[in-house]
């Protein structure tokens, strides 16, 4: 387990659980939007929530930082194959097809990577704050 509040381990199985607490968001795609998701669009949603639930229960028992690693990179797989199904209106032009970055290919990439990096650059500001 890990050990420690800053250690390596704990900071990323942080990371992990904020990513795979998305299953709230595919649990309110499912009920707000019932009515247009297709049956098998459902399961497959139903599917993600079910691997996210897994991964959490795998990511409680992780040993070290090198398996939360791997723990969130495939909960972040797990979340961008269902992210265009998040996006409910101008889906012509927010299509999400796959992550990209440097450069992002498209303007859900070009949100997605200016939102990770404000939210980075305020970490970093707290981390140097605090002199961690």
């Amino acid at each position: 387990m890990c050990t420690g509040p800053l250690s390596a381990c704990a900071i990323l199985n942080q990371a992990a659980s904020a990513r795979v607490n998305q299953r709230a968001v595919i649990r309110r795609a499912l009920r707000d939007h019932s009515a247009a998701i297709t049956e098998s669009d459902g399961t497959a949603l139903g599917a993600a929530e079910v691997r996210l639930t897994d991964i959490a229960r795998h990511a409680e028992r992780a040993r070290d930082a090198d398996a939360m690693r791997g723990l969130e990179g495939e909960a972040a797989q797990v979340y961008f194959a269902f992210f265009d199904y998040l996006i409910r209106s101008q889906k012509e032009e927010f299509r999400f097809v796959g992550r990209s970055r440097r450069p992002p290919l498209d303007a859900v990439n070009a949100v997605l990577t200016f939102l990770n990096t404000a939210h980075r650059a305020s970490i970093d500001q707290v981390t140097k704050m605090r002199r961690l």
